[in-house]
């Protein structure tokens, strides 16, 4: 969960970047920027635009406290409003499948 402990390990244990990157991913909250919207025509600068972000949150993590830190970041640019959420979910460890995955 700790992602500053997690970056320096997994730069030394894992040589591939791609590979890498995506393991970085599991151990901490990831936003992307999935839809932007502005204007209609070339020539007109739009009043207004809006973005929609794709973010997920890590199990033990406050929902809360994510959206105060995204909306701290975006420095008061706009207005922040959740159109869906999915609590984070972890899978137990002890489980046949992860022995199955283990085994393999």
């Amino acid at each position: 969960k700790n992602s500053l402990l997690s970056t320096p390990l997994l730069d030394a244990a894992v040589s591939d970047a791609t590979v890498r990157g995506g393991l970085k991913a599991m151990f901490r909250n990831t936003l992307a920027p999935t839809v932007l919207k502005a204007g209609s025509a070339t020539n007109v600068i739009p009043s207004e635009a809006s973005a929609e972000l794709d973010m997920r949150i890590l199990p033990g993590e406050d929902r809360d406290a994510v959206l105060d830190r995204v909306r701290k970041a975006a420095g008061g640019l706009g207005e922040l409003t959740v159109i869906d959420f999915h609590p984070p979910s972890e899978s137990p460890a002890d489980h046949p499948l992860f022995d199955a995955i283990r085994e393999s």
